[in-house]
């Protein structure tokens, strides 16, 4: 599942652990921002039987997994890990609607956007929710200088994103 979701350059993470055993399993940031439980494994089915009880689930849903913690040692270690949502993951179209560069939703993207990004790199400010989302030009999860440069070329119309 972590090679597959790398492929198409989705924000995830391999989460080793215990659910009644020895056992693996992903989180997956979505276009919310937030980060989900994903157990494909569990989720294994036949064609006759649908079931998605462990897609994209937050903590709530998620209760019979246990991730090891970076306190530990050995085979039992893992790195500090991001919040899961409490909530199980909701599809929203209109987040996919997001104009990439158009920080503040006015439909352009102008020095304002470029200057929220800058602020938002430099550590003054923090982007979030749709804001976050136009700025993140790459949908890696994160602004960084790329981001912010892609960003400043379309703004002075050295490329378009």
């Amino acid at each position: 599942m972590l090679l597959l979701m790398n492929s198409y350059h989705i924000s995830n993470i391999y989460i080793t652990g215990d659910a009644g055993g020895g056992h693996a399993w992903n989180m997956v940031r979505m276009n919310d921002g937030k980060y989900y439980w994903l157990d494909a494994t569990w989720d294994d089915q036949t064609y006759e039987e649908a079931r998605h009880n462990y897609f994209l689930v937050g903590n709530q849903s998620f209760t019979d997994h246990t991730a090891n913690v970076s306190t530990a040692m050995g085979v039992n270690f893992l790195y500090d890990l991001p919040a899961a949502s409490e909530e199980d993951y909701v599809y929203n179209a209109s987040l996919n609607d997001i104009a990439k560069g158009d920080i503040n939703s006015d439909n352009q993207i102008t020095m304002s956007d470029l200057m929220m990004c800058l602020h938002h790199v430099s550590g003054r400010t923090e982007l979030t929710g749709n804001a976050f989302l136009a700025a993140d030009i790459d949908d890696d999860g994160f602004i960084k200088m790329g981001d912010l440069m892609r960003i400043l070329h379309h703004v002075s119309g050295r490329s378009t994103l």
